[in-house]
């Protein structure tokens, strides 16, 4: 381009940033594209104009504009933000958490991706609740192959998408009959024979069925606290599951999250256990109770990989003791044997653990004055509680931890107190 068309495009710019300022988005945005008409090669045009479609709510637009920056200037970091809101709004929330930790990865503030996460998981739980009961919900109850029945996927989902959310049925304050029978109790009719309609694995006359039910599919939320859910309730067992549960106070909600990858067609699984570590023996062995024999691909591993599955497995539970571990006295190894243990899992084909790893080896960092390292522990950490958890729905006094730890690293009272040291480990 020739100067005196730099100069004009430079010259609209300056105008429509004039318009801009006085909320005349529409006329800026005009300005911005006769600009973008004489420098197409020039990435602020379009991410002006990304602000102004942003403005007037024309979200496909600004999504557009934001891709065509990327395009020339990969990692610019407003346009990756700018971006992320467009998706939200067009409830593209894969899209729109991508852009997010791209926009962390290229320098972006932490702070404002923590919030502006959180408002997109806050829209893809009010999308998902919105399509309770319909097509559109992503999944439908159909017979299982020797399990009787189970839900199923009617469209895919991608790792860390809110698949199902639900509120319960009832919640039970303590773990007593009485306490049970209470919630029970307060039951409408109809939603007693909805209860009644599960699945009991308990076959003795000692209880009423209806507790033998809430056992069968209760869902702990602390030690002292379950709730039975009738959707979530369906979902069956595997040693190796595509879903991560997790519980929301705020709404009083039970959340289903894809670990991985989920096809169309292809069944819904969670954990009736935390059976990472356990052997395929054992695993069946604390199962026993719920009346099944685990069939999970996994558990139906040919001889040899199932040895070798079982070996992994038990290297995990050695590990998960933290006195069993490599000391923090030598933390250059006890960083590299988090990543080691990560590694593991995700050889083993596991989806969930690795955080109590990542956030481990953050801390070491940070106690030894390498930020640099510390940082991306903890975006690791915090990747993987977003993807499994929802950005608003870990608990709270992990959240307030990650986000100090994101935001302001070095206030925490154990940073920098351990001698300086450079962590070379990555995963």
């Amino acid at each position: 381009m020739d100067a005196h068309s730099t100069t004009e495009a430079e010259s609209l710019k300056l105008k429509g940033n004039t318009l801009f300022g006085s909320k005349d988005y529409e006329g800026a945005a005009k300005c911005y594209s006769e600009a973008m008409c004489l420098q197409p090669t020039e990435p602020n045009y379009p991410l002006n104009r990304c602000f102004a479609y942003l403005k007037m709510k024309r979200w496909t637009e600004a999504d557009q504009d934001a891709t065509v920056v990327l395009r020339l200037d990969g990692a610019n970091i407003k346009a990756l933000y700018r971006r992320a809101i467009a998706r939200k709004e067009q409830r593209d929330f894969r899209g729109a958490r991508a852009d997010l930790f791209a926009f962390i990865d290229a320098g972006g503030d932490v702070k404002v991706a923590i919030e502006e996460n959180i408002l997109i998981a806050t829209a893809e739980a009010n999308a998902v609740m919105r399509a309770v009961d319909t097509p559109s919900c992503g999944f439908r109850l159909a017979p299982s192959p020797g399990r009787g029945m189970g839900v199923f996927a009617t469209r895919p989902f991608s790792r860390g998408d809110l698949v199902m959310i639900e509120s319960p049925l009832y919640t039970a304050h303590g773990s007593g009959v009485e306490d049970l029978a209470t919630a029970i109790d307060e039951l409408s009719e109809e939603d007693f024979e909805r209860m009644m309609q599960l699945y009991n694995c308990q076959d003795d006359d000692s209880h009423s069925p209806a507790f033998g039910i809430h056992f069968t599919n209760a869902l702990g939320i602390d030690s002292d606290t379950s709730v039975l859910c009738l959707q979530i309730s369906r979902i069956n067992h595997s040693c190796d599951p595509n879903l991560s549960f997790a519980w929301h106070a705020e709404s009083n909600t039970a959340r289903m999250f894809a670990l991985r990858p989920i096809a169309a067609g292809e069944e819904l699984f969670h954990s009736y256990r935390r059976l990472i570590t356990f052997t395929r023996a054992e695993r069946h062995e604390r199962l026993a109770p719920f009346g099944f024999v685990c069939a999970c691909r996994t558990c139906a591993l040919p001889y040899l990989e199932r040895v070798v599955s079982d070996k992994r497995r038990m290297e995990l539970s050695m590990s998960w003791k933290v006195d069993q571990r490599v000391p923090v006295s030598q933390p250059a190894r006890h960083v590299e044997a988090n990543a080691q243990l990560v590694r593991l899992l995700r050889t083993e084909g596991l989806a969930s653990g690795s955080d109590t790893f990542t956030a481990d080896s953050a801390v070491v960092c940070l106690h030894h004055g390498d930020w640099d390292s510390a940082r991306y522990w903890t975006l690791e950490t915090y990747r993987t509680r977003v993807e499994e958890f929802g950005a608003d729905c870990y608990e709270r006094t992990i959240h307030d931890f990650m986000r100090k730890l994101l935001c302001n690293p070095r206030g925490l009272p154990e940073a920098g107190k351990g001698k300086k040291l450079v962590f070379k480990t990555r995963l």
